[in-house]
């Protein structure tokens, strides 16, 4: 089980990781910066959330294939190091309602735009980071469908997959099964305990602002 935790910890850590870096740099240059077709960049950012996942699966699964990526981690990771349009709209709805004399103030004192991002929207933003890296985080933990598809090694599996792996076609240990569902729950609702209120501020001014 030491294995197949460290798996699934492994991709939904390293995951949240990448998406919250590549979509809160997407959100805030949507958010502040002015560039051509800004808006037109913004409404195809939209109409991407509005495709079902199903429909590209086939075609992402033959491109993962080509680049040699079944049954590696790989799937499941580094897609999210170059964005997510809903994580992205999080973030620009949570920047466009961020108070832009904070960003005057850092750029007054020669800040530039990546030191002011780093240095002064970060750290006031952590509602923003909590919320959709629990999200995400949680997502991940639980996930069930694409680990199934890329990951067919028994040494590659994650949590969902052992304990679906469980179930038997005349008996299956119901006592192990719950057990480990039990187990699976409790790091996610400690998490959910210890960062609570960033969660709720998080959500809530996410979508003030739109």
């Amino acid at each position: 089980m030491a294995r197949y935790t460290f798996n699934t910890l492994r991709i939904a850590g390293l995951s949240t990781l990448g998406l919250l870096l590549s979509c809160s740099l997407a959100g805030y240059a949507l958010a502040r910066w002015r560039f051509p077709l800004r808006r037109l960049w913004f409404y195809g950012l939209l109409a991407t959330m509005m495709v079902p996942g199903h429909v590209t699966l086939i075609p992402t699964y033959v491109l993962f294939r080509k680049l040699g990526w079944l049954n590696t981690p790989n799937p499941l990771i580094i897609p999210f190091f170059f964005g997510s349009p809903f994580a992205t709209f999080f973030f620009r709805q949570f920047f466009l309602s961020f108070p832009r004399e904070l960003e005057d103030a850092a750029t007054l004192d020669g800040a530039g735009a990546l030191r002011t991002f780093r240095s002064i929207v970060v750290p006031v933003s952590k509602p923003a980071f909590v919320a959709l890296g629990v999200l995400h985080f949680t997502g991940m933990w639980n996930g069930f469908f694409l680990p199934i598809i890329y990951l067919q090694r028994k040494e590659q599996w994650v949590l969902t997959q052992v304990i679906r792996s469980l179930l038997g076609r005349y008996d299956s240990p119901w006592g192990e099964i719950m057990a480990g569902v039990v187990l699976m729950t409790v790091p996610i609702v400690i998490l959910y305990i210890l960062v609570q209120r960033y969660f709720v501020q998080g959500i809530t001014f996410g979508g003030i602002h739109g």
